[in-house]
């Protein structure tokens, strides 16, 4: 018969640097040991390469409050014509092409990200019936991002 420490509670503990602390029940007690862990970055199988056009900057796509945080993305989307577009639907993809923010188009076609993201390229894709949009490419580099403007042109009938 195999005598083996019962272990009571494994514990992940979030703030500053990452570790284990694990919790073992022995004859003399409760003993604590803790092990730091280091961050690991997410392993991509294959990085796509990033698909878009250039994303064109304008100080006109503005919203009322421009960005002032680093990494934060605002922006303007409009037709042809300059009218603006509500009610688009964005998505913006890292370059695994996996969605990290979704975002809408307000009443004067604004949008913005509250949460910066992390520093790297970008694809976005934006949706919305009756138009079509080519797919733009950024790269957030640790500052601001100049207000990106999007232009849609009307769906081929």
């Amino acid at each position: 018969e195999l005598n083996v420490p019962q272990t009571e509670a494994i514990k992940v503990v979030q703030p500053g640097a990452p570790r284990l602390v694990v919790e073992e029940q022995t004859p003399g007690g409760v003993v604590q040991q803790q092990i730091r862990m280091a961050p690991v970055a997410p392993v991509v199988e294959s990085q796509r390469q990033v698909g878009g056009k250039q994303a064109q900057f304008s100080l006109e796509a503005a919203p009322p409050s421009p960005p002032t945080v680093p990494n934060t993305v605002v922006g303007q989307i409009t037709d042809e014509q300059g009218k603006i577009i509500e009610g688009a639907i964005m998505e913006i993809k890292d370059i695994a092409g996996r969605p990290v923010r979704a975002l809408k188009s307000n009443k004067l076609g604004h949008f913005m990200i509250v949460t910066p993201l992390t520093n790297g390229r970008y694809d976005v894709i934006i949706e919305k019936d009756e138009f079509s949009f080519d797919p733009i490419s950024f790269e957030a580099k640790g500052e601001i991002i100049p207000p990106i403007a999007l232009t849609a042109r009307p769906l081929q009938q």
